[in-house]
């Protein structure tokens, strides 16, 4: 993308769903960063509570560009991918609209990633709650207030930079890969052909791993600068019990990566690690889809290409198994392809040496040398 003087350093983008409560806090957050060159993107995903007006107030005094998006309500991903259409920034940030900013995050992430010319930056996060009942009881708030800070580490005491490769198989085989869009700093260039899986939870998943596959030069700090505040009725918490929904999105995330390892059977270590990612999704669906037969609720799936309504679990885990052999099957002709090719360049190379130790080859070779050089000395 084309830069100037006027063009913002970071966009800002966050999607906002009935959080008339929190997005005040959340864009004051934004205001009060020490880097002033930025851009607000907010996108109202059809609120049905009093976010809009409170949205369009809490930006009056801000000076900086400030985009306000309305749309119908379409989910978290389509509310970041339209963000993503509106912003100029050098990078791009998605920041969550009930949670929080420390005061010098934009300044320090920018930094590092100028610096160092990386792709994105990722960080660690602290947790909070306004209410000490947010989980059911003041103690049960602390311990998964304890439990995300560990979650959150991210097991670095420095800057680490390499390859996102490197780092996407770090954190996976190390089990510290922490797929939350919020805790990355992306150029902006490097989105240019990205959005995210639309109509599903969990979708910061295959985003982060998109990124990182794509990332020449990453960079890993555990510095928390993000504030992440714990309730009961947020998005993710309310969506982690719509069984169906969790079903269908691990699913269709699944699916996503099994596509990802056909393209990367190249790379023995990369595709190791993607493809524990992938299995694990495989047994969260398995797991998943035992519970919406135990509730006798299977018939609600929505997955009508793939077939699925009205199969007993061990039908589905015959279908993912097959699943699994195919993909198998297909990378295996893949390197077959790979190996006859280099098998015919080898041969090919071989039967040229010969020809050109042969007496003819070296008669035609002394016989074209002067055509040959006034060609080169009056081309």
């Amino acid at each position: 993308m084309e830069t100037d003087a006027t063009t913002p350093l970071i966009s800002i983008i966050i999607p906002a769903y009935n959080v008339e409560s929190y997005i005040e806090e959340t864009i004051l957050s934004v205001k009060n960063q020490t880097l002033s060159n930025w851009e607000l993107i907010v996108v109202d995903d059809g609120s049905t509570d009093n976010t809009y007006s409170v949205i369009c107030k809490a930006v009056e005094s801000i000076q900086q560009n400030v985009t306000i998006l309305q749309q119908e309500n379409r989910g978290q991903s389509a509310a970041r991918n339209a963000g993503m259409e509106k912003a100029s920034g050098v990078y791009i940030y998605f920041l969550d609209s009930d949670d929080r900013l420390t005061k010098n995050a934009l300044s320090v992430l920018y930094t590092l990633a100028k610096q160092y010319e990386l792709d994105a930056v990722f960080f660690s996060a602290t947790a909070f709650a306004d209410d000490l009942q947010a989980a059911g009881n003041e103690k049960a708030t602390k311990k998964r207030i304890v439990e995300y800070e560990r979650y959150c580490d991210r097991g670095v005491e420095n800057l680490q930079i390499s390859s996102g490769r490197e780092a996407f198989t770090a954190m996976v085989n190390n089990n510290n890969y922490i797929p939350s869009v919020p805790f990355t700093l992306y150029k902006h260039s490097l989105l240019e052909d990205k959005h995210f899986v639309d109509g599903i939870l969990f979708e910061d998943n295959p985003f982060t791993m998109e990124i990182l596959l794509d990332s020449k030069r990453v960079g890993i700090i555990n510095e928390k600068l993000y504030e992440r505040r714990i309730r009961a009725d947020s998005i993710m918490q309310i969506g982690v019990f719509d069984y169906v929904k969790r079903f269908e999105s691990r699913f269709i995330i699944s699916e996503v990566l099994r596509k990802k390892l056909v393209s990367i059977q190249d790379d023995d270590t990369l595709y190791s690690a993607l493809e524990k990612l992938y299995r694990e999704f495989v047994r969260m669906s398995i797991e998943d889809y035992q519970i919406l037969l135990d509730k006798k609720i299977e018939d609600c799936i929505h997955l009508n290409e793939y077939n699925l309504s009205r199969i007993g679990i061990t039908q589905f885990q015959v279908w993912y198994n097959d699943s699994i052999t195919d993909l198998h099957r297909q990378i295996g002709l893949l390197q077959k392809e790979k190996e006859i090719a280099e098998t015919q360049s080898n041969e090919a190379q071989v039967e040229l040496s010969r020809i050109k130790k042969t007496y003819t080859y070296r008669v035609g070779l002394k016989i074209t040398a002067i055509p040959r050089w006034l060609r080169r000395k009056f081309k």
